[in-house]
C-alpha cells in the first residue's frame, strides 16, 4: 500500500468553495484511474476570522484522497492512500500546477502489505 503526502507551500490558487474542492478530488481520482465509492465530502470553514480554508475527502475503492487548505498561510496539504500503484509524480505535478505552489514537499511511504503485517514503519 502506498501513502503519498504532499505539502504545498507558497500557493497562489486555492479551491474557493465546496464544488471546486469536490472537482479537485474527482479529477485526481479520474487521473489515477481510481473509483469513487461515494461523492466527495468537502467543507469550507467560514467562521468570521482570518482563518479559513477548504477541506475534503474522497473515499475510493483503493482507499482515500484527502486535502486541507490554509489560504491565509498560502499552504495546502494532500494525502493519497492506495492499495495499488499510482504515479506519485503525476499527482505532485498536477497539484503544483493547480495550487501554483512555489515549493512542494512530498513523501511516498510504503505501508503494510495486505495480509502480511510487514511495513517500513518505525515504531513510535
Amino acid at each position: 500500500m502506498i501513502h503519498l503526502t504532499v505539502d504545498l507551500l507558497g500557493c497562489c490558487r486555492f479551491p474557493d468553495d465546496e464544488s471546486a474542492g469536490a472537482a479537485l478530488l474527482q479529477s485526481l481520482a479520474s487521473m489515477l484511474n481510481m473509483r469513487a465509492l461515494a461523492p466527495p465530502t468537502v467543507v469550507k470553514l467560514e467562521n468570521g476570522t482570518p482563518n479559513h480554508g477548504v477541506s475534503g475527502t474522497l473515499i475510493i475503492a483503493e482507499s482515500h484522497i484527502a486535502f486541507h487548505t490554509w489560504p491565509e498561510h498560502r499552504q495546502a496539504y494532500l494525502d493519497v492512500f492506495s492499495c495499488r500503484e499510482f504515479s506519485c509524480e503525476a499527482v505532485v505535478d498536477c497539484l503544483q500546477t493547480y495550487f501554483g505552489a512555489a515549493e512542494v514537499r512530498s513523501a511516498r511511504r510504503m505501508r503494510a502489505e495486505l495480509g502480511t503485517g510487514v511495513n517500513d514503519a518505525i515504531p513510535a
